[in-house]
């Protein structure tokens, strides 16, 4: 097992910024896309009596489970066109390495088949009472990527960041005091919702982030 601090994985947070930052995108999320299905950042807050589920998903087969628990936080993701992928062996297999190390409590979240545990390049962990980050003993001798850096980087740590690149994704133009508003955790008002997209279900959309606050 590999430990990092965060210094050295500029994508990184301390779990409970990560946790407030996935919620914020996923608020954003619901307010600009009526489909659940369609959209890039989704958080399920009862996933379990003990457990929240972030998802990330580009909708081209590349996606991340993010889980949230008393213990801490885990991270699983797969990049499909990564050479470490298990659909890019000769024998489909998860990379060697990957999940060396990983407590069996976050190892038996990943259990669940809706995680698709073996569809996996990367793997990062931090236990609650930990200062760093830790992955698996897997080695890369021959320059693969295990697409980890492309897909933590579609958290958007910032409003501005996730401004710029939901502008372009859902073909919007929204005012940055609205999204700002979102990832400060503020009220959500309806001069939000309706700043931010328009053209939304109100209703439908206060109901959904009822159900993220609650």
């Amino acid at each position: 097992m590999v430990k990092f601090t965060t210094s050295n994985i500029e994508a990184f947070y301390e779990i409970e910024q990560l946790r407030a930052t996935l919620l914020a995108l996923a608020k954003l999320n619901i307010i600009l896309c009526d489909e659940d299905w369609l959209r890039y950042h989704r958080y399920n807050i009862k996933w379990s009596e003990s457990e929240e589920l972030a998802e990330i998903d580009d909708g081209s087969g590349n996606n991340m489970f993010i889980l949230f628990t008393n213990e801490g936080c885990v991270i699983k993701g797969f990049d499909h066109e990564s050479q470490v992928s298990p659909h890019a062996q000769e024998e489909y297999q998860v990379w060697p390495g990957i999940y060396d190390g990983l407590p069996s409590h976050f190892e038996e979240l990943l259990d669940d088949e809706a995680i698709e545990k073996e569809d996996v390049t990367f793997c990062y962990w931090r236990e609650k009472n930990n200062l760093t980050w830790s992955k698996g003993s897997a080695s890369f001798t021959n320059g693969e990527d295990d697409g980890s850096g492309f897909l933590l980087g579609t958290i958007s740590k910032t409003n501005e960041q996730f401004k710029n690149w939901a502008d372009d994704y859902f073909e919007v133009e929204m005012p940055i005091e609205f999204v700002t508003a979102v990832y400060n955790n503020e009220p959500i008002t309806e001069d939000i919702i309706m700043g931010i997209n328009p053209e939304c279900d109100l209703e439908s959309v206060k109901k959904e982030l009822r159900e993220l606050e609650s």
